[in-house]
């Protein structure tokens, strides 16, 4: 079936590749530009980060790779490639999700973001692209980065 790439797909790992991460997620902050002053403050301060959040457009990710750049640092990105399907059993399931994308009708924004979606391309300038689709992927991508692994 058609692929859809949920949660922080395209989004990315910018940062000077060095502990402590500090993550950066819209559903927290409420906007993009609360996003983006707090990924510029944490890049200031020379800590890497994670942006958590489905930058699904060249544009949207262009944002991340300039601001990385800004700073003098790599931009990675992690695309989540699950089905369209899953994703949206996902959502139905959770509770508490902290952007409120949760229960049945969370299938209509996956659905609508899945309609939107431009895949990642090797000309966009990411210094690191890999693709998530199991478990055992986020557990190898966790420590690759150093992170613990996730729930």
């Amino acid at each position: 079936g058609p692929r859809a790439k949920p949660k922080a797909s395209g989004g990315g790992i910018a940062g000077r590749e060095t502990c402590p991460w500090r993550r950066v997620c819209q559903d927290l902050l409420g906007s993009k530009d609360a996003c983006l002053r707090a990924a510029n403050a944490c890049l200031q301060q020379g800590l890497s980060l994670i942006v958590d959040r489905t930058n699904y457009s060249l544009e949207q990710r262009a944002i991340w790779l300039d601001l990385a750049r800004a700073h003098g640092s790599v931009c990675h990105c992690l695309v989540f490639d699950v089905t369209l399907q899953e994703c949206c059993r996902r959502v139905a399931a959770r509770k508490d999700h902290e952007g409120n994308l949760q229960g049945g009708g969370g299938s209509m924004v996956v659905t609508k973001l899945f309609s939107q979606l431009e895949a990642v391309a090797p000309s966009e300038g990411f210094h690191r692209v890999r693709v998530v689709r199991s478990t055992e992927d986020v557990a190898s991508e966790a420590a690759a980065y150093g992170c613990c692994a996730a729930k």
